[in-house]
């Protein structure tokens, strides 16, 4: 898969202009905080092993700033990095050394990261975006609670159902951090998000949003006129 696919598969609408002194272009301050996570997915679409479920490691600070780090893969010569501080979104490949630029055209300026991107599911599960799985539920239904055991363990289970689909966001008990969320259309599990890392409240780190050092970059192909 090439790097604008993977961008369109990955962020659903992932484009801000860089400012110094701590203040964004429109006068919006930079984010204090940060959210980290490590995810990789399992589906009965993807072969076992291959690359759509090795782990990717996603930054994400306020509505504006977006990282994605993708595992090095060697069969396709490509290594993916992909980097938004809105309205710019840079898509590299670290081991060629070179990326394309893109520019969110507005007129809001706001990173999604969804969880189903354009999967064919009930609209209502597109609004899941990692790193704000409990404002879903709090915007959608009443964010009820159940105690789930699975494999032996534990857990907190939140659930919402529609259309014959049923999503399903586990977490350790009494902690609102996901440890892997599921999606079954009937009795049959289709996609399983799983968090080997989920990390909240890190200091903002600027320079994990610019384009690194030693990264040739081209302005890409939009098709407009």
């Amino acid at each position: 898969m090439g790097l604008l696919k993977r961008l369109v598969f990955w962020l659903g609408a992932v484009w801000c202009l860089l400012a110094p002194a701590g203040v964004l272009a429109d006068g919006a301050e930079q984010p204090k905080t940060m959210t980290k996570m490590t995810v990789a997915v399992e589906s009965p679409q993807l072969p076992k092993g291959s690359f759509g479920t090795k782990p990717k490691t996603f930054y994400m600070a306020g509505t504006r700033y977006s990282r994605i780090e993708e595992m090095d893969d060697p069969v396709m010569k490509l290594h993916e990095l992909i980097i938004t501080s809105e309205p710019d979104t840079w898509m590299i490949n670290l081991t060629a050394k070179a990326g394309q630029h893109m520019t969110d055209p507005g007129p809001t300026f706001v990173v999604h990261s969804p969880v189903f991107p354009f999967m064919n599911i009930p609209k209502i599960y597109y609004s899941l975006e990692l790193g704000k799985e409990f404002d879903f539920f709090q915007k959608i239904s009443r964010k009820e609670k159940h105690e789930k055991i699975i494999g032996g363990r534990k857990l907190d289970s939140y659930a919402v159902g529609t259309e014959g689909y049923m999503l399903v966001v586990y977490t350790n008990p009494g902690k609102e951090v996901p440890l892997f969320t599921v999606l079954f259309h009937g009795d049959n599990l289709i996609y399983v998000v799983k968090y080997l890392d989920y990390e909240q409240e890190l200091p903002f780190d600027g320079s994990l949003f610019k384009v690194p050092a030693g990264i040739t970059i081209t302005e890409a192909e939009t098709g407009q006129k």
